[in-house]
């Protein structure tokens, strides 16, 4: 629509030249039946400051420190190479805008050539009237599809806020994850150590008693048999208290291990649920933006005029 609306200022201005000539025949002065030259094209003089703008605009994303490196090191690229193609494309139209132009004061001087100086008036007068109601036409029309295009600009710009924000949360949620893996490594190799302590204590209080149960039964031999030397009832009863708290040593030790292996396995199913909570969290977060991000993509394709 910008195109049609910038040939229709450019075949307006360039049919104005032809009032002037046809009054010039009516008061008798020789007139130059020649189209107008169409005016110089203003693509060197539009372009360049359109382009800076938009280049110093793309300056300060680069310092946003919510967005990767990366990520704004590609949409840099991007907005440079649409900038380019913007202004070849500019540069096509504005040629292709002063042929027509040519075209329409060469058709316009074929119509009236055979026309006297009323007779153009009146067809110039139509001609520009009819011009001025499509230059209006064109304009509101190229206005509702700026604001169309600055919508959609403005949703796109907030779509990839949003993609970046989800990149950062999927980062910071993989950081989580290894975080948690560590931890969770680190509580295995704990296991394991407890459970090798387990085994070479056990073995070492396997031993404890085997010697004991030894010394015992060689008393019960010696109780059995009186002709051995009488056994010291304190020495026995010294004994018997001894082993009693030996027994309860080991008793609290184990209840101590067996808290202490339940303490670990419970911190482990922990840290296991909060990392699938997290990780399906951030699964239907991924999904609803991504759902958001294709949603202002399709309406752009179909919203777009032919």
């Amino acid at each position: 629509m910008t195109v049609s609306a910038s040939h229709t200022r450019l075949a307006t201005n360039g049919t104005m030249g032809h009032p002037h000539d046809a009054a010039s025949q009516a008061n008798g002065h020789a007139t130059d039946t020649r189209p107008a030259p169409p005016p110089p094209p203003a693509a060197g003089s539009s372009n360049p400051p359109q382009a800076a703008p938009a280049l110093s605009k793309l300056k300060p994303a680069k310092r946003q420190p919510n967005v990767a490196s990366t990520e704004a090191s590609k949409l840099v690229a991007q907005k440079i190479a649409q900038l380019e193609l913007d202004q070849a494309g500019e540069k096509d139209q504005e040629i292709e805008i002063e042929k027509e132009v040519r075209k329409a004061n060469r058709e316009l001087h074929s119509q009236t050539a055979k026309m006297d100086a009323s007779q153009k008036i009146d067809h110039l007068t139509r001609r520009c009237t009819e011009l001025l109601h499509d230059m209006k036409r064109h304009e509101r029309e190229s206005l509702k599809n700026k604001k169309r295009a600055d919508q959609l600009q403005k949703e796109r710009d907030q779509s990839r806020s949003e993609l970046s924000k989800t990149v950062s949360l999927k980062e910071k949620l993989e950081k989580l994850c290894r975080e948690l893996q560590k931890e969770n490594n680190k509580l295995k190799n704990e296991n394991r150590t407890l459970k090798a302590n387990e085994v070479s204590n056990l073995n070492s209080w396997d031993q404890k008693y085997a010697t004991l149960l030894q010394k015992l039964d060689d008393l019960q031999e010696d109780k059995d048999h009186p002709k051995r030397a009488s056994v010291d009832v304190e020495l026995d009863e010294l004994f018997r208290s001894r082993f009693k708290s030996l027994m309860d040593q080991y008793e609290l030790r184990e209840l101590h291990f067996h808290s202490m292996m339940r303490t670990k396995e419970i911190e482990v199913q922990f840290n296991l649920s909060r990392y699938e909570r997290e990780k399906r969290r951030s699964d239907a977060l991924a999904r609803q933006l991504e759902e958001q991000t294709q949603g202002p993509k399709v309406k752009q394709v179909t919203g777009l005029p032919p």
